[in-house]
């Protein structure tokens, strides 16, 4: 009756009958059935008792219930059971529609089984690949932002087991200033909000201890649109955030030292160029701009140094592969070549030029070339020359002795009279830096007393005196006596710093004996004439006690008058 039914709902069934358990049992094992319809009542083995085997079996078959009456109660008791529907006997029209339903439902249901199981096993997978990812933290948290899930990577981060943090909200991860702010309710918000929220800061592990994160946190959305959840990526990017900083810091003394040395460059004194391996200028500072009168920028050494007429010592020209920078291109280091330029007005200048290559990674890449101008010094130094060849002369043509010392006391020149002078009586002394106190122990005071040491001329003049004419005796080798005139005075620096002393000798010998022999000369005369005199003068003072008259009295007072004059003129 059913099969026929079946047939007039043009289908072509391929079915068992089965009476007993064992039976159903053996058809279920054996072949892959569509639906199954069973009687309510058998004698051995009811429909209720084919539903629950079902069941147990753990099939989704369809089940349809079919009886000839069927109460309310029993109805229910049926549907409670899992059949699909029940009909009646005398109403089978309804069995063609209800199989219908019945495989699209188990279609439906199949399908979705296999979606889940599909689901159960990509959610297995993606557990699995969390847990085994150590170098992120990831986590679930629910609607609230408790913990739900928490892999090893999270437990190798923050330094919580998963046992400790199950449950527990997301803020235990922030700072307390976070926390004071709002950030981990704030951040859940913004996730909600947008689907995917991502920061960096400061999060904190077990120990108390900060790392800097980078964490996204994603809204897990049920298919209302409500917040199921969410999940966490944190990624512990402190020594990136080091590594960062350090390279801010290297990029920031980096431009610091380019601002120092562009500086540094644009302040040399001495013109200064770099070239490129080309041999051409990349950079010129102020000093070589003003040399060649314009930027030399990209223009070849050789260029320059025909504008500039480059001349060796000699005065001929330069050849090219002479020129300091070709050389530095090829790996010399050129220190202080010295060559002859003329500047764009004409002037001469004496340079010496350094050139030395740029090297990196054994590579080289360029050349630095100084010019340091030499002229000025030339022209002094040539000055100085003159001039001490002049002093030379001067000093040698000095009839005094004149010596220059040191404010230590060491002779630094002499000229010859000096070397005349002190000859003829150095003893025991050589003409050396001892000089000084060699004088001051063997040097008597015009009345023959010994000279003090610190009283010796050079000596006050190195402490800031100025002596002239101090008059000092010495014993010649011949054991005469020698009276010499000693002045002595600082040579001082601008800022009144005493560098040195000068000090003349002048032989005054001839002029002592002149002297005593004029003193003799003066008391012979001064004898000779006192003694007539005072003849005079007696006579006179008798004529004065006789009674003259007024006129003889004038005349005696008169020779009288003159004998005074003569006695102080003598």
């Amino acid at each position: 009756m059913l099969l026929k039914a079946l047939r007039r709902g043009e289908y072509e069934p391929v079915s068992e009958r089965v009476e007993t358990a064992a039976q159903m049992n053996r058809a279920l094992e054996t072949a892959s059935w569509d639906i199954v319809i069973a009687d309510y009542v058998l004698p051995q083995f009811n429909g209720l008792n084919a539903l629950r085997l079902l069941r147990e079996s753990g099939s989704d078959i369809p089940f349809i219930m079919v009886s000839g009456k069927l109460g309310e109660e029993t109805a229910v008791e049926v549907m409670r059971a899992g059949a699909g529907d029940y009909i009646l006997k005398d109403n089978l029209a309804r069995l063609i529609p209800v199989i219908e339903r019945e495989l699209r439902e188990a279609k439906i249901r199949g399908e979705r089984r296999q979606a889940e199981a599909a689901l159960r096993e990509s959610e297995q997978i993606f557990r699995l690949l969390v847990d085994a990812v150590e170098d992120y933290a990831i986590f679930m948290l629910d609607a609230e932002g408790r913990v739900t899930s928490w892999n090893a990577g999270a437990q190798r981060i923050k330094g919580y087991s998963t046992e400790e943090v199950i449950g527990k909200h997301i803020s235990m991860f922030y700072t307390r200033e976070d926390i004071e702010h709002g950030l981990p309710d704030e951040a859940l918000r913004l996730a909600g909000r947008d689907g995917r929220y991502k920061i960096e800061g400061w999060r904190l592990r077990k120990d108390g201890s900060c790392f800097w994160a980078d964490m996204v946190i994603t809204a897990l959305f049920r298919p209302d649109g409500s917040i199921r959840g969410y999940m966490e990526v944190v990624r512990d990017i402190t020594e990136r955030k080091e590594t960062d900083e350090e390279r801010e810091r290297l990029l920031g003394e980096i431009q610091r030292r380019y601002v120092e040395l562009d500086a540094t460059f644009n302040a040399i004194v001495d013109p200064t160029a770099t070239f490129n391996t080309e041999g051409c200028v990349t950079r010129a500072n102020p000093a070589m701009v003003l040399t060649l009168g314009r930027d030399p920028s990209g223009m070849n050494h050789a260029e320059i140094a025909r504008i500039l007429s480059m001349r060796r010592p000699d005065g001929t020209l330069l050849e090219e592969t002479e020129n300091p920078v070709y050389r530095a291109l090829r790996g010399e280091a050129v220190v202080g070549e010295r060559l002859t330029v003329t500047d764009v007005d004409g002037h001469v200048m004496i340079l010496l030029i350094s050139a030395a290559p740029l090297v990196e990674k054994n590579q080289y890449w360029g050349v630095v070339c100084i010019w340091h101008d030499i002229s000025k010094r030339e022209r002094l130094f040539e000055e100085v020359q003159r001039r001490s060849a002049e002093l030379d002369a001067t000093l040698a043509s000095v009839a005094d002795g004149l010596i220059i010392y040191s404010p230590a006391g060491e002779i630094l020149l002499d000229n010859p009279a000096a070397r005349r002078l002190l000859d003829g009586i150095l003893i025991d002394q050589e003409f050396t830096s001892e000089l000084p106190q060699w004088i001051a122990r063997n040097a008597r005071t015009p009345d023959g007393k010994p000279l003090a040491p610190e009283h010796e001329p050079a000596a006050r003049a190195a402490r800031g005196d100025t002596v002239i004419g101090e008059v000092l005796t010495f014993q010649r080798k011949d054991g005469t006596e020698i009276w010499v005139s000693v002045s002595a005075a600082p040579i001082r620096q601008r800022d009144d710093t005493i560098i040195g002393v000068v000090s003349t000798y002048t032989d005054i010998t001839q002029l002592h004996d002149l002297q005593e022999q004029r003193e003799v000369y003066i008391h012979t005369i001064s004898h000779d004439l006192r003694a007539p005199l005072a003849v005079i003068h007696g006579h006179t003072e008798l004529l004065r006690e006789l009674q003259l008259e007024d006129q003889l009295k004038s005349s005696v007072e008169a020779i009288q008058r003159g004998i005074t004059r003569m006695n102080v003129m003598i």
